[in-house]
């Protein structure tokens, strides 16, 4: 899988997304927009993508909660935001077409508003000529007590590097416990969710369901079981995945 480019976004209430930023748009630069909610879209600037997109608008989850969203371009003759589509996701780690009768095809800026009065961060990426759009909250905010019974993992104490998803085995005589994985920056910091395996059979292996398509942009990682039961855990690395051994 190849690493993700991911693309800054402006927000119109002055917010400028630093999710893994590769280009700033500068907010004076986004054309005017005065349409209904306009104070809590992201305007995303596809100048700064390097590959094509010309087919299907797609969203990727990286929120907890279910949100729609509407989705618009900006028409540069008719000096206008023209309403493109809607999509919906449900649950984390959710991917959703945007619901429209044609193709985006080669627009510098993109406006998506949620339908709720909740701001996001949103970054963008290309793959196969289709434009991604990933959502995130604008703060990753994690429970005291959820950082309480974490257990820190240093990919750097390891040998062999990994770009790619995060693998957790079940090493242990326990099934239908579920794990949660955490990446940071900063342990005292905000944590993002990277996502959840449940484990349903003994010695199961499950690769984690999350919108990050590299996960090796954190310096460290969290894991935390749901029954809050002790285990010990290894990590290694293999076919660019991180993996992480659960043991008794």
């Amino acid at each position: 899988m190849k690493k993700l480019t991911i693309i800054s976004a402006a927000l119109a209430l002055g917010f400028v997304s630093s999710v893994f930023c590769a280009k700033i748009a500068e907010p004076e630069t986004v054309p005017a927009a005065s349409f209904n909610g306009a104070e809590k879209t992201v305007f995303l600037d596809t100048s700064a993508l390097s590959k094509r997109f010309d087919g299907n608008v797609r969203f990727v989850s990286g929120i907890e909660e279910e949100q729609g969203f509407v989705v618009r371009y900006y028409d540069a003759a008719k000096k206008d935001w023209i309403v493109f589509g809607s999509a919906n996701l449900k649950f984390f780690a959710d991917t959703s077409f945007v619901k429209s009768r044609g193709h985006l095809g080669k627009r510098r800026w993109v406006a998506v508003t949620p339908e709720s009065a909740n701001p996001y961060k949103c970054s963008i990426d290309a793959f196969h000529n289709d434009l991604y759009i990933y959502v995130f909250p604008t703060k990753a905010v994690v429970d005291p007590t959820i950082k309480a019974k974490a257990t820190i993992i240093d990919p750097s104490k390891h040998a062999g590097k990994f770009d790619d998803n995060v693998t957790i085995v079940n090493n242990t005589q326990t099934f239908n416990e579920k794990f949660t994985v955490y990446g940071f920056d900063d342990k005292d910091g905000d944590w993002s969710k990277i996502g959840s395996v449940k484990f349903e059979a003994l010695k199961e292996e499950r690769t984690v369901n999350t919108p990050y398509d590299d996960v090796s942009i954190f310096k460290w990682f969290a894991i935390v079981p749901t029954i809050g039961k002790n285990y010990t855990y290894t990590t290694s690395a293999s076919h660019h995945d991180l993996v992480i051994t659960v043991k008794e």
